[in-house]
């Protein structure tokens, strides 16, 4: 999620040589697109790496003199971004508010993340790492180790003798200093089997290096009463004791080393998250959102490209070279809902499943719900690409599915219990291409309901259409009766059928779903229906059936109308429902036209992005119309606000009264024509 509204990025961070504020310091440089500069925390852009949220917060008895003198100059208003901050202590919310706005991306830990809950009195949803775990970003994984334990004291124990024993008591041990540059200390740590620290990174890096590590306390020099580590680790699902070296005790290295997380895979996905969470513009080789550019570019190779150009399978279902079904899920920013869609998956009557979620680049801890679903449930795949949007997720989950039948579900959706299970046999019964059935609509809420502009049934088929017909005539049917509906979670496909026809979504484009069910009933042979509402859709705000008309929307039909052409050069001549189907595709520039006629001059400026080829097309077959309406109702608003139109309709003022009331009057005589005589008036 890139903010390009200024190329002068600030950062807070204590300019002192403590790991914390250095990991700040290098991510800026090595991550920023723009420059930045180091700004106190009552101006600055961002919170980053460290326990510092504390200054953001009135009341917090820690803070000193200084920092509560620069407290009083700032506003609320003016918002600050959070990038995998913390607080160092506990706070009360009772008593704590912000001093400003704060824009929360990603918190270190539930701890924060409940206590700022609590200040603000609202929930919070973003991803949960502290931005240490990108370490092996930078520097690579050692190839091989040089040392059996890293001693890590933080900057203020460094000349305590309590590390110095600890040195001497392991065999092949290295004291690590933190105030080094920050790539010497990755370089050094990942080089270690095992890790000893009182600095916080020093275990998030050693987590970062899949690296046993042992959390110890050497003085009260570390301040926070171990909130911040306690805080880290509940980010991962887990916690841990410190070991107290003041009491003689010394870590054991079979019995008190061990990794943060549950299975490495957490760091991956925390890694990704972090990346796609950060708040401003990213280095090319960071960059997970294409520039609009970029997308509209993209999408003008289609259909030789369909799936984004990065991805990466976070963790693998077990090996089931034939299920019977894969179940293809596009994640993007829905960690609420994720549970339940997941659940009404992994409860089906049918067992033989393969489950496909793709994350479409997430920034609020959606892949994290996925993660913890897959590790509990085998049949679960996870991947993770750029945010390329939902066509290219499902086409990488087409491509990468084995099983007999595929079927698609929206991740803030949900589907009945033994939903797959009698689609699944229906299929087979009939030796279908596609099966169609029903869906029920539900709202999160009355703002949703009142925005919807079709009624609770719309997925709901009043007609009997039959169990076993071509596309073509059931598409036709449909049409007729006003029936048909193109959401991929009400069809069930056989894949052989859809690698065949070498049938995918449009790329990078919205309402894709047109042109993918037009190509597949134009195709079809062997095709079902089933009147029965085994899918249920959730209409809540800001989804693409609800939010605001925006430029992609234009876009989106105008390429479906471009892709449903080429579909219907397909059809023969002969085909007695051809003007039928046409007449569905020219409806699709109608609804372009409709939807760019709706946009701002900013938004309808946006044509101009689209490489040169789209850029003229769409030029004479949306834009120009539109553009030549606009022209002559400015026009018309001028002649309005001119001093002559308004004379001229002062002089016609009383001959349009007397008109007016002519016309009244006559109706009034027919009116009461009516009543007397009982009929009706020539």
């Amino acid at each position: 999620m890139s903010d390009n509204t200024t190329t002068n990025r600030s950062i807070y961070y204590w300019k002192f040589n403590n790991f914390g504020d250095m990991l700040n310091e290098y991510l800026c440089n090595e991550m920023f697109e723009d420059d930045y500069e180091n700004k106190q925390f009552d101006k600055c852009q961002l919170f980053a790496v460290g326990s510092i949220l504390g200054r953001l917060i009135d009341h917090d008895g820690k803070l000193s003199k200084a920092d509560k003198e620069i407290q009083k100059k700032a506003r609320y208003d003016d918002e600050v971004h959070i990038w995998g901050s913390g607080f160092l202590y506990d706070c009360n919310p009772e008593i704590n508010k912000f001093i400003r706005k704060p824009v929360i991306h990603a918190l270190r830990g539930e701890y924060t993340k409940d206590r700022i809950e609590k200040i603000l009195n609202e929930p919070i949803r973003c991803v949960l790492a502290d931005p240490g775990l990108l370490a092996p970003l930078f520097v690579p994984f050692a190839e091989d180790k040089k040392w059996n334990v890293g001693i890590i004291p933080h900057y203020r124990d460094k000349n305590n003798e309590l590390f110095e024993n600890l040195l001497s008591h392991y065999k092949n041990a290295i004291m690590i200093d933190v105030q080094q540059d920050v790539e010497t200390v990755f370089r050094q740590i990942s080089q270690c089997h095992y890790i000893i620290s009182s600095s916080l990174h020093g275990i998030v890096v050693a987590d970062a290096y899949d690296i046993p590590n042992c959390w110890v306390i050497g003085s009260d020099q570390v301040f926070g009463d171990g909130y911040k580590f306690h805080d880290y680790y509940s980010s991962l699902g887990t916690d841990r004791e410190v070991i107290d070296l003041r009491e003689g005790l010394i870590p054991d290295l079979k019995t008190d080393f061990r990794k943060s997380f549950i299975d490495y895979r957490q760091i991956k996905v925390k890694q990704i998250s972090l990346i796609n969470a950060f708040p401003f513009a990213l280095k090319d080789r960071f960059r997970h959102t294409k520039t609009e550019t970029e997308k509209y570019k993209d999408t003008e190779s289609f259909p030789s490209k369909t799936t984004a150009d990065r991805y990466e399978i976070v963790i693998e279902a077990t090996k089931n070279p034939k299920p019977a079904v894969s179940i293809i899920i596009p994640v993007y920013n829905t960690v609420e809902y994720l549970d339940e869609c997941l659940a009404s998956i992994e409860k089906q009557s049918m067992k033989d499943l393969e489950i496909i979620c793709v994350d479409d680049g997430s920034s609020d801890g959606s892949l994290d719900v996925l993660l913890d679903h897959a590790l509990k449930d085998k049949r679960i795949t996870v991947v993770a690409q750029e945010n390329c949007g939902q066509s290219a997720a499902r086409n990488l989950g087409m491509d990468l599915a084995k099983g007999k039948y595929l079927y698609f579900v929206d991740s803030d959706d949900y589907i009945d219990a033994d939903s797959l299970k009698v689609l699944y046999n229906q299929a087979e019964k009939n030796h279908l291409d596609v099966l169609l059935f029903d869906a029920v609509t539900f709202f999160d809420d009355d703002v949703t309901k009142n925005i919807y502009n079709r009624g609770d049934d719309y997925y709901i088929r009043k007609h009997e259409y039959p169990e076993l017909v071509d596309g073509k005539t059931l598409f036709a049917m449909m049409l007729q009766n006003g029936e048909y509906r193109v959401q991929p979670g009400m069809m069930f496909y056989l894949r052989s059928f859809m690698n065949e026809h070498g049938i995918r979504f449009i790329y990078g484009v919205i309402h894709e779903d047109e042109e993918f069910a037009f190509n597949i009933l134009l195709n079809a042979n062997r095709v079902g229906y089933m009147s029965r509402q085994f899918y249920h859709r959730r209409m809540r705000l800001e989804s693409t059936m609800t939010q605001n008309v925006r430029f992609a929307n234009a876009y989106g039909y105008y390429s479906c109308y471009k892709i449903m052409n080429r579909d219907i050069a397909l059809l023969k001549a002969y085909d007695p429902e051809n003007g039928l189907f046409i007449k569905h595709v020219s409806a699709m520039i109608k609804l372009a036209k409709n939807r760019y006629s709706r946009l701002n001059s900013k938004e309808k400026a946006k044509y101009k992005l689209l490489p040169p080829g789209a850029r003229e097309s769409f030029e004479i077959l949306i834009a120009k119309d539109i553009r030549e309406i606009d022209q002559l109702s400015d026009e018309l608003q001028k002649i309005r606000s001119s001093n002559s139109y308004r004379i001229g309709r002062f002089i016609t003022y009383i001959p349009r009264r007397i008109k007016s009331m002519i016309k009244k009057y006559k109706k009034h005589k027919t009116q009461s024509n009516r009543a007397v005589t009982g009929k009706p008036t020539k």
